[in-house]
């Protein structure tokens, strides 16, 4: 595995490498020879790994023309980013741009993380991160705190739940905290488009889904999972689901109707329009506006305690939403979330300092 590209899965063409949190965001923060200090890692892995590294040499195996062709979405989103933290104006398309750099970073955390522990549960990979870019429904909740000290911090990807199950991770810019996840049909059913009724396990572990079509009409709140509501809550559809053999040509029919047309940005892409929920209602994020910028400012403490935790939340939320697994996979997905629910007490009792350049 740790001669893979991390953008394709292959064997690298004309190597480099891939900093799967990207330089541009490591000096944004702050210093980026400062130390990442990961002494849980050098335990599992037991060998002459070292349990600090400096931020910008966190890099992995990717081919020359897969890093070329994804440096324009670093381009972008390193725009968008920085308007956020300045709480200007972002419009609809900005926020599609930025949830696709939200799969990027999260998938190449997930592979980058085995690489670094050496695998030690044999993980194989059916995916990378061309493959998870745009792929499956998809949200972020965003979270706003007092402006002070620089600093980025990462939250639930170096837990075994994620290494397992990729699917939610939390990512703190200086003062702003993202809380990403993204899975097939997230939220299908309550916003009205064809869902699952089951949900099928093949040998070679891929799944498929049986399907029936949507209601058409708003369940709110589009997921069930609590968590912090005084940020901002944004969520994207999509429809050219991996769970079908033939893509969303073989589901036919059932996503071929106005309403679904009505939700999407590129129908022919499967790409549904970006929603914002507030307040038990829904309405489309189009055009440039600054309605994603959280309302309440949190003290630096208080973000650092609850983010991390609802995201070991949604995590456990997100397993036992996902209902493709046999009896033996759910007594392993229950152990994992035990490890994150002794984590979440221990956040909970925790002492938090002020935050000082992570």
């Amino acid at each position: 595995m740790p001669s893979d590209c991390i953008f394709c899965g292959q064997r690298p063409i004309d190597r480099n490498k891939e900093h799967v949190i990207p330089l541009w965001l490591i000096e944004l923060t702050g210093d980026p020879n400062r130390q990442l200090n990961l002494p849980y890692f050098a335990s599992i892995r037991g060998d002459s790994l070292s349990d600090s590294f400096a931020f910008k040499s966190l890099v992995f195996p990717a081919c020359k023309k897969c890093n070329s062709g994804f440096s324009h979405l670093e381009d972008e989103v390193k725009v968008i980013v920085l308007k956020m933290l300045r709480f200007e104006e972002v419009d609809g398309v900005s926020i599609n741009t930025f949830l696709d750099w939200l799969d990027k970073v999260r998938v190449g955390l997930w592979l980058g993380t085995l690489n670094l522990i050496g695998n030690p549960t044999g993980i194989v990979p059916k995916f990378h991160i061309a493959k998870r870019i745009a792929a499956k429904d998809r949200m972020v909740v965003i979270h706003r705190c007092e402006e002070g000290p620089t600093g980025l911090q990462v939250f639930g990807a170096a837990l075994p739940m994620f290494w397992h199950r990729p699917v939610c991770f939390g990512l703190m810019i200086n003062h702003l905290a993202f809380m990403n996840a993204s899975i097939d049909f997230l939220i299908s059913r309550r916003l009205g488009f064809p869902f699952p009724t089951k949900m099928i396990l093949n040998p070679d572990g891929s799944g498929e889904a049986q399907m029936r079509g949507g209601m058409e009409r708003y369940i709110l709140p589009l997921i069930r999972a609590p968590y912090e509501p005084s940020g901002t809550e944004i969520f994207q559809p999509m429809f050219n689901h991996s769970l079908s053999p033939g893509g969303r040509d073989s589901f036919g029919r059932l996503y071929e109707t106005e309403y679904v047309k009505r939700h999407s940005i590129s129908y022919s892409d499967g790409i549904g329009k970006i929603m914002l929920q507030k307040e038990r209602s829904i309405s489309f994020y189009e055009g440039g506006s600054i309605k994603w910028v959280p309302q309440k400012k949190h003290k630096f403490e208080e973000v650092l305690r609850f983010v991390p935790i609802q995201t070991l939340l949604l995590q456990n939320y997100l397993a036992d939403a996902e209902c493709m697994t046999n009896s033996k996979d759910r007594r392993f997905f229950s152990c994992l979330k035990n490890q994150n629910r002794k984590l979440i007490e221990y956040t909970r009792r925790a002492e938090i300092s002020p935050w000082q350049s992570h």
